[in-house]
């Protein structure tokens, strides 16, 4: 099979590039993951919306949920989690009472700061093999890759998408062992 605008075949899931950018991405993060847990007792999840919190603080927790690519109920609870670890602080928004300001405390900042040395580590060695050219335009086609299966999301009705922590569609109750439809 061809795909669209490519002269070359699609012959398998190897073939496909979002195959292909889950295990890259799995294999750059998980090196950072494993020492963040060990050496920091932060988990990946953590350490992206501590990320996130350094870079734009403060922030809603909807805004913070959604730069780090979250449902809002699991980076409630990772963050209610920080706040009792004392590196995020919650704040009543003054211009909106009904809302929450999160933060960084010093301690979350001090942490952030060397988490953030640990992943240019990481960094430097997973591009190292590659010339500022090769690296900046690896940066835009992965931008543009992300700017497009944004708006293919955007495109989908909030009930035709899968919730991957249960295996459901939001809205339904599908069982994880249902027959695999062919």
């Amino acid at each position: 099979m061809k795909s669209r605008g490519d002269d070359r075949a699609l012959e398998g899931i190897r073939d496909l590039l979002a195959y292909r950018l889950q295990k890259a991405a799995y294999y750059a993060s998980r090196p950072g993951y494993h020492d963040f847990v060990r050496e920091f007792g932060v988990t990946g999840v953590e350490w992206r919306l501590l990320g996130n919190l350094y870079a734009d603080g403060p922030l809603s927790l909807a805004r913070v949920a959604a730069e780090a690519d979250l449902p809002p109920a699991q980076a409630s609870r990772t963050l209610s989690g920080l706040v009792e670890r004392g590196l995020v602080r919650r704040a009543t928004d003054a211009a909106d009472a009904r809302s929450v300001q999160l933060t960084l405390t010093p301690a979350g900042r001090a942490l952030y700061r060397r988490l953030f040395q640990r992943a240019a580590e990481l960094h430097d060695a997973l591009v190292a093999g590659l010339s500022h050219a090769e690296r900046d335009s690896l940066f835009r086609a992965l931008d543009h890759v992300a700017d497009v299966g944004r708006a293919l999301l955007a495109e989908r009705p909030a009930t035709d998408l899968v919730d991957r922590h249960n295996l459901s569609t939001r809205g339904t109750r599908a069982r994880r062992d249902a027959p695999v439809r062919r």
